[in-house]
């Protein structure tokens, strides 16, 4: 059994490392890998696992292309479409698809669903975001306890925070007319 717990963290950890350049410069974040030239690396992986913030050092540049996992933590500035999860942190800065974790998940945009105990888009929201305490700098659905947000068009929760909102503060739902 032993043996068997061994062998699948080098596969985990052999998936992750491959020969791909860095990125050389911003481009569009949600361009299809069929196309390289609007990739940010050459090279998309289709399974990423990540152990902690740049660990491997693949998953701070590297872009995913399916799932993305974190034990306990996966992080990088690159683009993930498709899934990214992990036990306590995930944060890849662009996610197009769905974003989970028991702790947190942060990221500068998404695109989809957002679903943790605390939920960060610091840019925007294009979706939704399930948990606890939601922050979102603008767009996007929010559906917790705590919702902050410039301009979210509709929140549900305990204590809803949106300064574009019908009312700055709400108790149960808030709105952007």
């Amino acid at each position: 059994m032993k043996n068997f717990f061994v062998i699948l963290f080098l596969l985990f950890t052999g998936i992750t490392i491959s020969a791909a350049d860095k990125p050389k410069g911003k481009e569009d974040v949600w361009a299809s890998p069929k196309h390289k030239k609007y990739s940010r690396t050459e090279h998309w992986e289709s399974l990423q696992v990540g152990f902690w913030f740049g660990v491997p050092q693949a998953t701070d540049y590297e872009d995913v292309y399916g799932l993305k996992m974190g034990f306990p933590i996966c992080s990088g500035s690159g683009n993930v479409i498709g899934a990214e999860m992990s036990f306590a942190c995930s944060a890849t800065d662009h996610v197009k698809g769905f974003q989970c974790s028991i702790g947190s998940a942060i990221c500068e945009d998404f695109s989809g669903l957002q679903w943790s105990t605390v939920n960060i888009a610091q840019a925007g929201a294009y979706g939704t975001q399930l948990g606890m305490v939601n922050v979102a700098h603008k767009k996007g659905f929010q559906i917790g306890l705590v919702n902050v947000s410039r301009k979210s068009p509709l929140q549900l929760g305990l204590v809803n925070f949106n300064e574009g909102g019908w009312l700055p503060f709400t108790i149960f739902i808030n709105f952007t007319p």
